[in-house]
């Protein structure tokens, strides 16, 4: 009886919310003080698709309940079940951008590429629908076409820091330093100027992203003076913290390789040490290579 009052409840909050937008989906994890683990979930979706099998917002509804288990087998089922959904009711682009990450998380990356692109047809004033294509493209290393749906993502989008970063380091695959050293720019000033941003983790790690990137760039550009700048600031902010031990060795081994581009041997030794010491064989092959003669 307990088990049929809750489905007659969830039933009606079902019905009222499929009045409003299905681009806004939500399952609720709890109803009327009853709480729902994962599986409950899913069951009681099965049952309410037994019930309607024409239902498409169902089949969407147990797809998302099924993903989050996050193994091959639950994305394979997940899905079908958005397979279903869609050939249901086509029309709906979250249902196109949700089975394209499924794809993508089986391996099938140009599937991920069509199934979001059908979603950008449906919404394409949706800039993040266009910067998960622009990932699965990336993988395939199609950069211009990466680049591409950024920029158009940017255009919708100007203010989204991460987006001017995420274009700098597929202008990086190119070679295109420049371009890529001003959108990590662009992108570092929109981030510093945007005051709501979350976690003191999360503002930290976002400016060693952006600027072990830059550093990259600016060396390959033979801005030297500009990439020593960058490693230091990038050290300082590291602060000695042992997670970001690879970003800390890159920002030493980018002040050995400038003094020593700029022959100044003694410096440039001296910082390939450092990086020596949080464990960089690279930088005891250049010792052995340039330090000693």
């Amino acid at each position: 009886m307990k088990r049929y009052f809750l489905y007659l409840i969830l039933s009606h909050f079902l019905l009222v919310t499929s009045l409003y937008s299905q681009e806004d989906l939500v399952f609720p994890d709890s109803l009327s003080g009853f709480a729902f683990n994962s599986q409950e979930k899913i069951d009681y979706l099965t049952y309410l698709i037994e019930l309607n099998p024409d239902n498409d917002r169902y089949y969407f509804e147990r797809a998302e309940r099924i993903q989050v288990a996050g193994s091959k087998k639950a994305f394979t089922i997940a899905s079908k079940d958005l397979d279903q959904a869609i050939r249901l009711n086509p029309k709906i682009a979250v249902y196109h951008i949700r089975l394209a990450y499924f794809y993508f998380m089986l391996g099938d990356k140009n599937n991920a590429i069509r199934s979001s692109s059908k979603a950008i047809r449906l919404n394409p004033t949706n800039d993040e629908y266009l910067i998960d294509r622009a990932g699965y493209k990336y993988k395939l290393k199609d950069f211009y076409g990466a680049i591409d749906d950024v920029t158009t993502a940017i255009s919708l989008n100007p203010d989204n820091f991460f987006y001017y970063s995420k274009r700098g380091s597929y202008y990086m695959e190119l070679d295109q330093h420049a371009k890529a050293v001003l959108d990590f720019k662009n992108g570092l000033n929109k981030f510093n100027s945007n005051t709501d941003l979350g976690t003191e983790y999360y503002r930290k790690s976002f400016k060693i992203h952006v600027l072990r990137s830059n550093i990259t760039s600016l060396y390959s550009l033979s801005n030297y003076e500009a990439c020593i700048r960058n490693s230091l600031v990038l050290i300082k902010i590291i602060d000695d913290d042992p997670i970001y031990d690879r970003e800390i060795i890159h920002a030493y081994l980018y002040l050995g390789y400038s003094y020593l581009d700029m022959n100044n041997k003694i410096q440039g030794c001296r910082y390939f040490s450092k990086a020596g010491e949080y464990g960089s064989d690279e930088a005891y092959d250049i010792i052995r290579d340039n330090c000693n003669n």
